[in-house]
């Protein structure tokens, strides 16, 4: 298996040498024009996780053509392959400097923040990192692997897990290697050892196969940790030569250092002193070329710049703006005017402009009630549509665990052949949990798709019997799910208490999951909805540190009425607006995110049921929606 493992990176690497050579060959030939910027930008990039030095090379070729030729686009192009470069060799001032650079061109959108996450994260600040990959709004492989990093670094490894299987799941062709790496990581520190060296020893494949030198040697190096942890020593030493051969061909700086400290590591568990004292040297020495004090004098500065900038920009916006402002009132006063002038010219007939006015006003309000219900069945129609788009993520995940099934089997059937029978049950109880998972996710789909008829029946204005806590948990996972095909970033925890013994009530049943779905979406809310990114809800200004999200649904059987309870524990209601959040038009979402009628509608449905809606809630603490509804057994 290995020497066909070998042929097949040798025919890989002729082919690709083959490749650059073509690319170099047309260099030769093409004239100094914008065609010969993009083809440096394609030799360049194709030297990319293998060798920065070529990158570099042929990439300040680029720039200063493109400088000459004032060819905007291939001068983002080059600057991009160079930011790249120069974070590959962990120069990352230099990276950032490029990645700030890159802020001012439009058509290169993604690529700066692209480059400030890698950087950052490298360095080891995930906060940092997380906060520029959360500008990029477009959803792909490489973001959801980005974010899957982020909470490796900050130790969120089922979050890891959720991201790193989005980004399996994405259609879009990327670095599967890497991925499997994390994955092997991510399994590691949850104590699945098993599951680690599996996804180690693919991953390793993968990226071989892939020509990815850079991850090439991280993943020996993670690998060698892992062998060092599981006490095979010589096993560590083995692949920490790998990582450091593979960096010398590179000039990768960042794994040359860890792949030092593995050696130091592996010869001190040996009681080797001169060997481990020697690589810890060259670990000592190297880390400070990288990370030392200038190297963060130098990022710090780049920082202060970039402020100053924004702080010159933002003075520049505001001047416009006042400007505006100026202009405006101008047009206003002299609008204001020419209107008392017609208004005076017209004092006569001002009985009849007055019923005239009338009629309009009456117009208008009808035309209003007509757009608050257009707006309100629009917005659950967005919210049906999100929640329709998440029954891809488990056909997603019974294809993927389907393939891995695949490969899982031919790697059992190897292991047959060669007599190791022990390997092959550990892959055939793989092969049978990734089955337990397919059924799974397969009776999630199939629950999605009757929830969504259920929910996509227009309502009859008939009441029928109706099981309240099907429907409450019905609309709280509608919410939540809403939420959260919206904005991925969300997140929060939500329970029921359901009490068993309630009786099936006559209820129109659409209607009450509208209220519900008010009543559970403001408490989603009141549970700060608007969070931009998961990481910020350790944030939570008005909570502590430890503050955990939750809305809880619950029921109680009365005897004569049915009882529903919405938790939440956000911030409550204050007392001096308690007494009108009952009444149409009122909200306290900002301007745009709110008509201030789902409460009033919602109190209106339930009086119509012949019920009553309450509110209990204290500052501080949270707030509870208490609908009552009469035990009716039969209409």
């Amino acid at each position: 298996m290995k020497a066909y493992l070998f042929l097949f990176l040798i025919v890989f690497c002729c082919l690709q040498a083959h490749a650059q050579d073509d690319l170099l060959i047309q260099l030769t030939k093409i004239k100094e024009d914008t065609n010969k910027v993009l083809l440096l930008d394609k030799i360049s990039d194709s030297w990319t996780l293998k060798n920065p030095d070529s990158t570099f090379k042929y990439a300040r070729l680029g720039l200063e053509l493109a400088k000459n030729l004032k060819f905007t686009k291939g001068i983002g192009l080059h600057k991009i392959n160079l930011g790249h470069a120069a974070w590959e060799a962990g120069d990352y001032p230099t990276a950032l400097k490029f990645a700030y650079d890159l802020l001012e061109y439009n058509n290169m959108y993604g690529y700066s923040e692209y480059l400030f996450f890698n950087s950052y994260r490298d360095l080891g600040d995930s906060r940092e990192a997380l906060k520029w990959i959360d500008t990029v709004n477009y959803k792909s492989a490489i973001m959801f692997a980005a974010l899957a990093s982020c909470y490796y670094g900050l130790e969120k490894y089922d979050s890891t897990l959720f991201f790193l299987n989005r980004s399996m799941e994405s259609q879009e062709q990327w670095s599967s290697g890497w991925i499997l790496m994390l994955f092997a990581r991510t399994y590691e520190k949850l104590n699945d050892p098993t599951k680690a060296k599996s996804y180690f020893r693919r991953a390793i494949k993968v990226l071989n196969e892939e020509g990815n030198y850079k991850d090439l040697a991280n993943v020996n190096t993670y690998y060698g940790h892992f062998q060092l942890a599981g006490g095979a020593v010589d096993s560590a030493i083995y692949f920490a030569k790998q990582a450091y051969s593979l960096t010398l061909q590179g000039k990768y700086q960042k794994e040359e250092y860890e792949s030092y400290l593995l050696l130091a590591n592996a010869f001190e568990k040996k009681a080797n002193v001169p060997e481990a004292l020697k690589y810890l040297k060259s670990a000592m020495e190297l880390k400070e070329k990288i990370y030392g004090k200038e190297k963060q004098r130098q990022i710090e500065g780049l920082k202060f710049l970039e402020e100053l900038k924004k702080e010159e920009d933002r003075q520049k916006e505001e001047k416009y703006k006042s400007q505006i402002r100026i202009y405006v009132l101008a047009i206003l006063l002299v609008v204001f005017l020419l209107f008392m002038a017609v208004l005076y010219r017209n004092n006569n007939q001002k009985q009849k402009a007055n019923i005239i006015l009338e009629a309009t006003l009456s117009d208008l309000k009808s035309t209003q009630a007509q757009l608050i219900q257009s707006e309100k069945m629009a917005s659950l129609g967005e919210l049906t549509a999100g929640i329709a788009h998440e029954i891809q993520n488990p056909l997603n995940f019974v294809n993927n665990f389907s393939e891995v099934s695949n490969e899982l089997i031919d790697e059992m059937k190897e292991e047959l052949a060669v007599g190791n029978q022990q390997l092959a049950i550990e892959i055939a109880d793989d092969i049978k949990q990734n089955l337990e998972k397919i059924n799974h996710h397969g009776k999630r789909a199939d629950a999605i798709v009757k929830g969504m008829l259920q929910h996509s029946r227009t309502s009859t204005g008939q009441k029928e019997p109706t099981d309240i806590n099907a429907l409450a948990d019905e609309y709280l996972r509608l919410s939540y799910h809403g939420l959260r095909a919206k904005d991925k970033s969300f997140n929060a925890d939500f329970k029921t208490e359901f009490d068993e013994s309630l009786p099936k009530i006559y209820v129109i049943p659409q209607d009450i999951g509208r209220v519900l779905l008010n009543l559970i979406n403001n408490a989603f809310y009141a549970v700060e909805v608007d969070t931009q990114h998961a990481a910020s809800l350790l944030q939570t200004p008005q909570k502590q540190p430890d503050y955990n999200p939750t809305v809880i649904v619950s029921t109680k059987n009365m005897a004569s009425r049915v009882e529903i309870h919405v938790k939440d524990n956000g911030p409550g209601i204050p007392l001096e607006i308690k007494d009108k959040i009952f009444q149409p038009f009122f909200t306290t979402k900002p301007t745009g995110q709110g008509t201030g009628l789902g409460l009033s509608l919602a109190y209106d449905i339930v009086k119509a049921h012949g019920g009553e809606l309450k509110v209990e809630t204290k500052e501080g603490e949270g707030t509870i929606f208490i609908i009552h509804l009469p035990n009716h057994s039969s209409l």
